[in-house]
């Protein structure tokens, strides 16, 4: 296996663990809103607190060159995290509009 190969395969490893975590930023689909939040977001400090733990452990391990050698992945560059973000909110969006859908279909 030449070098190339294996940092694109390193690079595509950690932009998948930082487009699932970016992911997270969004509430999760289904979950209930916190008792007295009426489904606002961003409400839940509890939940905010370990995503925010999370991402920055993610962050720490893309962006840490000892880290990478032993977790076999490579920092991402300015392009792949520019395709990284979008994806939370074509995820938020889908979960919206099956909510809406949803609603519409069997009221609430």
């Amino acid at each position: 296996m030449n070098g190339r190969r294996s940092c694109r395969q390193e690079a595509s490893a950690a932009a998948a663990i930082s487009s699932a975590l970016v992911g997270k930023l969004h509430s999760p689909a289904g979950s209930p809103a916190p008792a007295g939040t009426n489904g606002t977001p961003l409400t839940n400090p509890l939940l905010l607190a370990g995503i925010a733990a999370e991402v920055a452990f993610a962050f720490l391990l893309m962006y840490t060159p000892a880290l990478h050698v032993l977790f076999g992945i490579a920092a991402l560059s300015v392009v792949q995290l520019a395709l990284v973000v979008p994806y939370p909110f074509i995820i938020w969006g889908a979960d919206e509009l099956r909510r809406a859908f949803m609603r519409s279909r069997y009221g609430s």
